[in-house]
């Protein structure tokens, strides 16, 4: 099958083909959430249901999706209301320049319903274990900081990111040559590098329930190799075990020449030892003797349902390659993936697991015990906790500098608990224990209307901090509001708005 790629007077890439059949579109823009600063998390999903709505009634089916690295906007018809679809959706970008109060509040408000829990709260993923809240480590953070989003703010993103030269269109049917959109025109926008954090193979214990694990590798064939990867650890995990019902498996494009594969199943609670057991036992003996006849067989056939003629198949191909080339990584054609695939061998993909197991972590629901599990697999635990360990003598220091002392109260399940906050950092004590959390390595503050600061520092580690936790709590919040750095201090959404 060809594809036809080419870019139009305005600036934006096109990617088709003539395939029979319903016609299949989609319009990317290369932004996505790992590109939205963390203060204001969720305004790329604002902004989709912005379109989204402005775009109403809809006349053909039509969805909306957002990444860690694009947002696209898709429908199907036929070829006339496809590019009708298309321009509707040009007059919908341009409308965000002169978004009104109501129509933000609602999409607000929209996000709130969609997903509480993102809105509510910090969040963390696999990519914010390994990454921190910089580029890529951001995705998974949640979008709390999504309600203190401003008129100003969607035009100033929009402006940026949702420019004809930063836009690809695809298309299951030829493109004539005059085809082109009333996009607003701008720069290339800068895009930022992902960091690894420094590190060596960990488990990580997490706020999320399950099991995750994460290795990095080369992007050429990381697709078809992770697919393979992801049929032996099912096989292991869910038909040889019976510790999952399923086995999830999601690639990231770190770069255009690196890419992440992480996998992820929810045992039981009581199961999550012996479940991190398996799982890291599955990839090490995959690192040593391979996968099976039947696992590369299988991983063969579904390259070439992903390479299917189909319309909804040639559709999603084309909309990830302009994904990809939006972001400037290079894409595999469906030959190639085939070919790819059809190449490994037992001893292949050994050797590629292999060369990725050093960049191992796995995450774990950290209300699970995994010390005995830990100590048999000789792998640290990152308790990923904002608290850091401190000494008694830093907490007799800031008193003996007259820094009063807060104590929790009872009724919260804070008794014994004391807090001080010293110029440089907050302190609490707990039955001789002391811990401290730098404002040096804060990242960001939220705060929330009900009276609470949720403190997050550069690597993802978060906690809130409430007024009904501590007597005289309100005095406590302001106070530590005070001493916190200038600048840091963003507004959240009340849990339960």
């Amino acid at each position: 099958m060809q594809i036809v790629t080419s870019t139009t007077a305005n600036g934006i890439l096109t990617r088709s083909a003539s395939v029979p059949g319903r016609c299949y579109g989609s319009i990317a823009f290369g932004v996505g959430t790992r590109d939205e600063p963390v203060a204001h998390r969720g305004i790329s999903h604002l902004i989709l249901h912005l379109i989204e709505t402005a775009m109403e009634p809809a006349l053909i089916p039509a969805d909306a999706a957002l990444d860690e690295g694009a947002l696209t906007f898709s429908a199907s018809g036929t070829t006339a209301q496809v590019l009708r679809f298309f321009e509707t959706l040009s007059d919908a970008v341009l409308a965000l320049g002169s978004v009104s109060s109501f129509e933000l509040s609602r999409a607000k408000r929209l996000l709130e319903l969609e997903d509480p829990g993102s809105v509510a709260s910090p969040g963390v993923d696999m990519r914010t274990f390994r990454y921190g809240l910089g580029e890529l480590g951001r995705a998974g953070f949640g979008e709390p900081g999504a309600s203190g989003v401003g008129k100003k703010d969607v035009s100033r993103w929009a402006a940026t990111w949702l420019t004809a030269e930063n836009a690809a269109v695809a298309l299951t049917k030829p493109i004539t040559a005059s085809f082109d959109l009333d996009l607003p025109s701008g720069p290339k926008p800068f895009r930022g590098t992902a960091v690894a954090r420094p590190g060596t193979p960990t488990l990580i214990a997490s706020e999320n329930a399950g099991i995750g694990a994460s290795i990095v590798l080369p992007s050429t064939g990381a697709q078809e190799l992770g697919t393979a990867v992801h049929l032996a650890l099912r096989d292991r995990l869910r038909v040889e075990a019976g510790l999952a019902y399923s086995v999830d498996f999601d690639l990231t494009r770190v770069s255009d020449t690196e890419s992440a594969l992480t996998y992820s199943f929810e045992p039981a609670l009581a199961d999550i030892p012996e479940g991190v057991r398996a799982l890291v036992h599955g990839l090490q003996d995959i690192a040593d003797e391979g996968v099976s006849a039947a696992v590369l067989t299988l991983a063969v056939e579904h390259a070439r349902l992903a390479a299917a003629s189909d319309p909804e198949s040639v559709a999603a191909h084309l909309r990830d390659a302009n994904g990809a080339a939006l972001r400037s990584f290079g894409t595999a054609t469906r030959e190639e993936s085939i070919a790819t695939a059809s190449a490994f061998t037992s001893e292949s993909v050994a050797a590629a697991v292999s060369a990725a197991l050093p960049s191992l972590l796995v995450a774990f629901d950290g209300a699970a015990d995994l010390a005995k599990v830990a100590m048999s697999l000789k792998l640290p635990i990152d308790s990923f906790d904002l608290l850091q360990e401190s000494t008694e003598k830093t907490w007799k220091k800031a008193v003996k500098a007259g820094a009063p002392v807060w104590s929790g109260r009872k009724s919260a399940g804070a008794e014994g608990v004391e807090a001080i906050i010293a110029a440089d950092a907050v302190l609490f004590r707990e039955d001789d224990v002391v811990a401290a959390v730098r404002f040096d390595d804060l990242l960001i503050v939220g705060e929330r209307p009900e009276g609470t600061l949720v403190l997050v520092d550069a690597d993802g580690r978060w906690d809130a901090f409430h007024a009904g936790e501590w007597k005289r709590g309100k005095a406590f919040v302001k106070a530590l509001r005070k001493a916190l750095p200038a600048g840091t201090v963003v507004p959240f959404a009340a849990v339960g708005a």
